[in-house]
């Protein structure tokens, strides 16, 4: 692997198991995907709408946090 401790994981794992994690670059797939999908700190934006009538308008979310929430998302940067 291209980082991290070798000598570590050999005590716990088996040398077919660490050549397997070689062979596949786990390491440097595992970080790609951490840089990819953990920023921080995460930007996020909400926003208050209200309609014609005076009434506010809100989403529901079907993922988590469920439940009713202001609309609004992330920020990809």
């Amino acid at each position: 692997m291209a980082t991290g401790n070798t000598e570590e994981l050999g005590k716990v794992l088996p040398a077919s198991v660490l050549e397997y994690l070689e062979e596949i670059r786990a390491s440097e797939r595992l970080r790609e995907i951490f840089n990819k999908e953990r920023k921080t700190p995460s930007l996020v934006v909400d926003v208050v709408l209200i309609d014609d009538q005076g009434k506010l308008i809100l989403i529901h979310r079907n993922n988590f946090p469920e439940g009713v929430a202001l609309a609004g998302g992330f920020n990809d940067y």
